[in-house]
């Protein structure tokens, strides 16, 4: 095996990864596999909007995003501008703010996000966090598939995604296991 050191994402990797998410996130909204997505279900956050007959001071702040799916906004289906990752800016509660807001509910879904990590000591190969599953690329298994190259690497991303969801909620037996692992290659190919 190749002894080498991952202190850099590899940008082909990335993309990868990228891709994947897209072909998982497709195939996890079949009914047959809604069930073992965590992140397919709907949470709500509050956001701030900018309301000349808002309860709250607020003051602006750098980053702003467009957002759909918030109640409360100027219109229908229109989007707000909120506070987010993108140039603009957003709405941030400030006793001493400038403007008036009203913090509305946003409803947000995410979708699957693959995440990952280079810890060489860590025994697992992947595991879930409130926001991605993370992938470990420091794992001798996930070395070992990068030595033998693309279509190795793939099938190791997409195995430990689909593992690391079936441990988020986990079929009855053994058997069971096969069928959805068997399942999941089957509809995933066809994406």
């Amino acid at each position: 095996m190749e002894d080498r050191s991952i202190t850099e994402t590899d940008p082909k990797l990335e993309s990868v990864c990228k891709s994947l998410e897209t072909e998982i996130n497709k195939l996890l909204r079949d009914p047959c596999f809604i069930g073992v997505n965590p992140f397919l279900k709907t949470q709500h956050n509050t956001t701030l909007i900018k309301s000349g007959s808002g309860d709250m001071k607020a003051e602006a702040t750098q980053g702003a995003q467009t957002t759909e799916g918030t109640w409360g906004g100027p219109g229908n289906g229109q989007g707000v501008e909120v506070a987010g990752p993108s140039p603009g800016s957003g709405l941030v509660e400030s006793e001493n703010g400038p403007e008036t807001a009203v913090s509305v509910i946003r409803r947000v879904r995410h979708g699957i996000a693959i995440n990952l990590k280079d810890e060489p000591k860590n025994p697992k190969e992947s595991w879930l966090t409130s926001e991605a599953i993370v992938v470990n690329i420091g794992h001798p298994i996930f070395t070992k598939c990068s030595v033998i190259g693309h279509a190795a690497e793939n099938q190791h991303l997409l195995r430990c995604v689909f593992f690391t969801l079936l441990e988020y909620n986990p079929p009855q037996n053994f058997v069971e296991t096969l069928e959805k692992l068997r399942e999941f290659y089957l509809r995933w190919s066809a994406v």
